[in-house]
C-alpha cells in the first residue's frame, strides 16, 4: 500500500515532534521568565527614589541627624546661620 508510512512524510517522525514541543515549551518559559524579571525590576519600592520635591529621601541615620540639628536650633544652642550651613551639609550641598 502506498499510504503505509503517513507519519514520516518529512523524515522526522517522533524526534521532530519532540524537538518542536521542547522548543515551544522553552520559548514559553523564556517569555514568562522575562516578563517576571521585567515586572520585578519595575515594581520595586526603591525604583522611584525621589519624592515629590525631587530630592532623595534621607537615610534613617541622616534623618536622625537632622532631628538633632533642629532640636539644637530650637533650644538656641546654634544660630540660624550655623543651622543653615549644617542643614546644607546634611542635604549633600557644599
Amino acid at each position: 500500500m502506498p499510504y503505509d508510512n503517513c507519519g514520516g512524510g518529512m523524515g522526522g517522525g517522533w524526534g521532530m515532534w519532540l524537538f518542536g514541543a521542547l522548543l515551544l515549551a522553552g520559548l514559553v518559559l523564556l517569555i514568562v521568565v522575562g516578563g517576571l524579571l521585567l515586572y520585578r525590576a519595575t515594581s520595586r519600592p526603591d525604583s522611584h527614589l525621589a519624592d515629590r520635591t525631587g530630592r532623595h529621601p534621607a537615610p534613617p541615620a541622616q534623618g536622625r541627624a537632622r532631628e538633632i540639628l533642629e532640636e539644637r536650633f530650637a533650644r538656641g544652642e546654634i544660630d540660624a546661620e550655623e543651622f543653615r550651613d549644617r542643614r546644607r551639609m546634611l542635604d549633600g550641598g557644599d
